[in-house]
């Protein structure tokens, strides 16, 4: 995938992108969760990575929870025009280790969160017991996943510290 014109940024666990400009939003997962909205109409979308499945606690209510960060892309998605029955969504990562099973929980959170907003899956690639990177495009909804045995310090975060990414 070549796209020579578009912003790209890495998604960090705990992070929200969303953006009408051409992006490429890459992404490594372990039993954190990625799940990715676009506006099929519109042509545009973005994507959130979170880490636990959810909290009910107001003042811990932030994009690293399945419940607060779908919700908080979908209301984005609202902001900049689209209509709900324009936007789908792809769910992606949550794989565990043996004998864990937050993958699991992050993965039926986000299922049920999207079917409470009434917005269509597309793709589930999730679970299991090995990582992804993952590469999305979010003018055409379009992503590449490379399932990964063994996930590296540098592909979590492939910056130097002092290059200005950190």
């Amino acid at each position: 995938m070549n796209f020579p014109l578009a912003h790209k940024t890495l998604i960090k666990p705990g992070y929200l992108i969303v953006s009408r400009e051409p992006t490429v939003i890459y992404a490594v997962l372990g039993n954190a969760v990625m799940v990715t909205m676009h506006d099929v109409r519109l042509r545009y979308g973005g994507a959130v990575h979170f880490i636990y499945p959810r909290t009910e606690n107001a003042s811990n209510a932030t994009v690293e929870y399945g419940n607060v960060s779908i919700l908080s892309i979908y209301n984005s998605m609202i902001q900049f025009g689209s209509k709900k029955t324009d936007i789908v969504s792809k769910i992606l990562g949550g794989s565990d280790k043996p004998g864990e099973s937050v993958g699991k929980s992050n993965i039926e959170q986000a299922k049920k969160t999207l079917k409470r907003l009434g917005i269509k899956i597309t793709k589930i690639d999730a679970g299991g017991h090995i990582g992804r990177k993952l590469v999305y495009f979010n003018q055409t909804d379009e992503i590449a996943i490379i399932n990964s045995e063994r996930i590296r310090e540098y592909d979590w975060y492939p910056y130097k510290k002092g290059d200005g990414y950190d």
